[in-house]
């Protein structure tokens, strides 16, 4: 959950998830998706970057490909695209820094709840934003990428 993107060498990595795989073992990496909408709308300040602490970002056809190398099949992928991300982007676009008095990730975190509308933010905008997010959340060009992988 998350882990993947911060690890150096991810061939390594799935190699290490192979061995320690029963014979009918599943594994889940759960990874931002290089591929979504937000990131070619916000690219650089998109929240799935998060720089310095993602090394790297495999597109799906990557992934298989690293995968198919450790010996692993990806058995299905699922998609995730959860609205309040729009606003950590929008921030850094702004140039708000997560934990600036008027960042988004701050509030949220304060207000332990995603129910509230951020700074900066109308009720409109937030609205729109949760529609968008569940039309998105319908393709693969979500924030979140879900690999599903077994042993070949």
């Amino acid at each position: 959950h998350h882990t993947f993107e911060h690890m150096a060498n991810p061939g390594n990595i799935l190699e290490k998830i192979y061995s320690l795989l029963e014979p009918t073992g599943l594994a889940l990496i759960r990874i931002p998706n290089i591929e979504s909408i937000s990131f070619s709308l916000y690219q650089a300040h998109w929240e799935g970057i998060h720089p310095p602490f993602h090394f790297h970002l495999p597109s799906s056809k990557g992934m298989k490909i690293l995968c198919q190398k450790a010996g692993l099949e990806l058995v299905r992928n699922t998609w995730e695209h959860p609205y309040f991300l729009s606003f950590f982007s929008l921030n850094r676009k702004m140039g708000i820094s997560d934990f600036d008095a008027l960042g988004a990730r701050k509030f949220f975190a304060e207000k332990k709840t995603w129910n509230k509308i951020p700074p900066l933010f109308t009720k409109l905008e937030v609205n729109e934003m949760k529609i968008k997010s569940k039309a998105i959340a319908k393709t693969q060009y979500t924030d979140y990428i879900n690999y599903y992988l077994r042993r070949s």
